[in-house]
């Protein structure tokens, strides 16, 4: 795990006054005014309160389920590869229904989508990716860079040891609306949805 924290003057919305102007509507519990609204941003970036602070995700309520032929299944989650444009023949039939119990006639045919929800959702985790898209972007010095850095943004890579588990997780509201201010200063048009609030 990595953390990191916001520097008062990285950016030209990240300043002292707004950085005041956020604390003190926090303190007060009104909402501080958003810099963008959901309407005007490109993308949500969902802020889910937990017992130590938020998780942040990607909205994904608007990604269907794909489809994917029973070929690009295969390949995409299996490692199978079969020629393209190639009819299934004999053999592969029984490889696939002694190795994988799956009887499939044509690879061309859409696959159910049950038969590789757990690979798919695994790689396309919401979480994860905001991990992936917040750890490429200049959010400021990471802990041990800088001192007086406000907000804690804490990357977690496996809780444990065989863990799959990748989040970002904000310590409090103040980072969160800390990272909103630092988005958007990096030309991010991403807004910051705060979610099951006490």
């Amino acid at each position: 795990m990595h953390r990191r924290g916001f520097l008062i003057g990285i950016g030209a919305l990240l300043t002292a006054p707004y950085v005041a102007k956020v604390q003190t509507a926090l303190a007060q519990k009104a909402m501080p005014v958003p810099l963008i609204t959901e309407a005007e941003a490109d993308r949500v970036l969902i802020a889910s309160r937990m017992h130590r602070g938020f998780t942040l995700y990607f909205d994904t309520t608007q990604d269907p389920e794909p489809e994917y032929t029973y070929r690009e299944m295969l390949s995409e989650f299996w490692g199978e590869d079969f020629p393209e444009n190639a009819p299934i023949s004999a053999e592969d039939k029984a490889k696939l229904a002694d190795d994988y119990d799956l009887v499939v006639e044509d690879l061309e045919a859409v696959a159910p989508f049950s038969l590789y929800a757990e690979q798919w959702r695994e790689q396309n985790d919401p979480s994860h990716e905001v991990f992936s898209y917040l750890d490429d972007l200049d959010l400021g010095p990471t802990d041990d860079e800088g001192e007086d850095l406000l907000g804690a943004l804490d990357f977690v890579e496996g809780e444990h040891p065989g863990s799959s588990y990748y989040a970002v997780e904000a310590r409090d509201e103040l980072t969160l609306h800390l990272l909103q201010a630092r988005l958007l200063d990096l030309g991010e048009e991403v807004f910051i949805r705060i979610e099951n609030k006490v």
